[in-house]
């Protein structure tokens, strides 16, 4: 039975504690490191290695034009997807009890929206800037190519502002409901 005030609750098989600030969880079942979950870790680790090494590609000036400045987009939405996103989804899954407050919650549920997002969005760019060369060649040839920097990191910021502009209100409006314990 769980006391629904504001003050605390306690379930009685001990596994929520709830008080204004700060909810205490634990699972039954804890997380266990098994083929699946090392063979995350190891693809990781790989993605890890291959995009800091195309990041580190891309410096190359040789190699920089238009289009590859969407596969940097790209590179580091999927690097900040390993180096921030899965810290949180370990801690997650490895620990039994862990302390949540609504900050780190709202922030994690942030995290959670946007870099997806963001990686798929990169996608399009990416797919939109191929098909316009494919359909549109002389059109691609004049106009892609004359600014170096100007029109990809353009796009790339204004997808940015986009998406934020879409999913900060909604996770504002979710943070405002007022939440019960579980």
């Amino acid at each position: 039975m769980v006391n629904l005030s504001t003050s605390h609750g306690y379930e009685t098989n001990g596994t929520l504690h709830f008080n204004k600030s700060t909810t205490l969880y634990q699972r039954e079942y804890p997380w266990i490191w098994n083929f699946a979950n090392i063979f995350q870790l190891g693809g990781k680790l790989f993605a890890l290695i291959f995009n800091g090494l195309l990041l580190l590609f891309c410096k190359c000036r040789t190699v920089r034009n238009p289009f590859n400045l969407y596969v940097l987009n790209l590179t580091l939405a999927n690097l900040s997807s390993i180096v921030v996103m899965y810290p949180y989804q370990v801690f997650d899954q490895l620990n039994r009890t862990y302390f949540s407050s609504v900050f780190r919650c709202f922030f994690y549920r942030y995290l959670t929206y946007t870099i997806p997002g963001w990686i798929h969005n990169a996608h399009r760019l990416i797919a939109l800037n191929r098909l316009w060369a494919l359909v549109f060649p002389i059109s691609y040839r004049n106009y892609g190519q004359a600014h170096f920097a100007t029109r990809p990191l353009f796009v790339c910021c204004a997808m940015l502002v986009y998406l934020h502009a879409v999913l900060v209100p909604v996770l504002i409006a979710d943070y405002m409901i007022p939440r019960f314990p579980l």
